[in-house]
């Protein structure tokens, strides 16, 4: 005789007060809660998801499992951090075996749907490949990237992922494994543009700004290489992007002049010379307007 089974809308109602590790226990109660629960799993895959006993994709043989790519298909967000990463932020002491970048490779390529993905890496780069299927993410408009170079393998040249940049609304943008933008001067004509909104960059980037018009969000990281020959050049280009009518709003900053501190400026584009009062601080109740050049001044 067959064991009895829960309506299905019993068993989502079950799944919507759960918490992550009692969903992946949740999947072993029987086949049918494994299939309904399917969704609450693949939709969203977060850093630790990968690390708990329970989840499934450490399980899943890619070359004997059909239903694979149908699960990955699914997956609207991801977010993976490599073991190392991991360790150093104290996430877990005690990671399960690492997914070899190329295997993750693999997996974005089946995810057609994913709209945003996190990558955070430390110690080893990834593989080539895995470029390539970042590349191929049509439907993706979020991009949180952290990525230190690939072994034996010199930096990508950030310009072959401008198609890719120009289709996302938000990029964060950090690491060394990437060339700098080798023409920083040239007008872009419109239709180059980019469709992104917030933008997180190392100060040295700045140039990356000129290709985002509808930019309502800026912020400058602590800088990872000395600015010392290119500090000048930011300057001015923080200087025209806070003057020029444009549809920034909020500009955070990492302050090397300033011990060390993070800086949030609320834009109150006004026109006029970089004396004039341009920015407000992001606290509540902030009543000092901060002049350009007294924002340029801290980086």
């Amino acid at each position: 005789m067959p064991a009895p089974t829960l309506p299905t809308e019993i068993v989502l109602t079950i799944a919507r007060n759960l918490d992550r590790p009692s969903i992946f226990a949740a999947l072993k109660v029987c086949r049918q809660w494994s299939v309904i629960l399917g969704p609450f799993i693949w939709t969203s895959i977060r850093k630790m998801d990968w690390h708990h006993p329970s989840f499934p994709i450490e399980k899943c043989s890619i070359s004997l499992d059909p239903t694979f790519n149908l699960c990955m298909n699914q997956l609207i967000s991801l977010e993976w951090h490599n073991n190392a990463s991991l360790i150093r932020t104290k996430a877990t002491l005690y990671p399960r075996l690492q997914i070899r970048p190329s295997r993750l490779a693999y997996f974005l390529s089946m995810a057609s749907k994913l709209t945003s993905l996190t990558l955070r890496m430390e110690l080893h780069g990834p593989d080539p490949c895995l470029f390539d299927a970042i590349r191929g993410l049509s439907n993706l408009k979020t991009l949180d990237i952290d990525l230190p170079p690939t072994m034996n393998v010199l930096p990508i040249p950030i310009e072959s992922m401008f198609p890719l940049f120009s289709r996302l609304e938000e990029l964060h943008l950090q690491g060394s494994f990437y060339c700098c933008e080798r023409d920083r001067r040239t007008p872009l004509p419109d239709e180059a543009s980019w469709a992104i909104k917030s933008l997180t960059i190392d100060p040295i980037d700045t140039s990356l700004t000129r290709h985002c018009p509808r930019l309502t969000r800026l912020e400058l990281l602590q800088p990872m290489f000395s600015m010392k020959r290119k500090k000048r050049l930011m300057q001015l280009q923080v200087t025209r992007l806070i003057q020029a009518p444009s549809s920034l709003k909020v500009l955070k900053l990492f302050s090397l002049t300033s011990y060390g501190m993070t800086y949030e400026f609320r834009v109150h584009h006004s026109g006029g010379k970089p004396s004039e009062p341009h920015l407000l601080p992001g606290q509540p109740r902030a009543i000092r307007w901060w002049s350009t050049q007294d924002v340029v001044a801290l980086l």
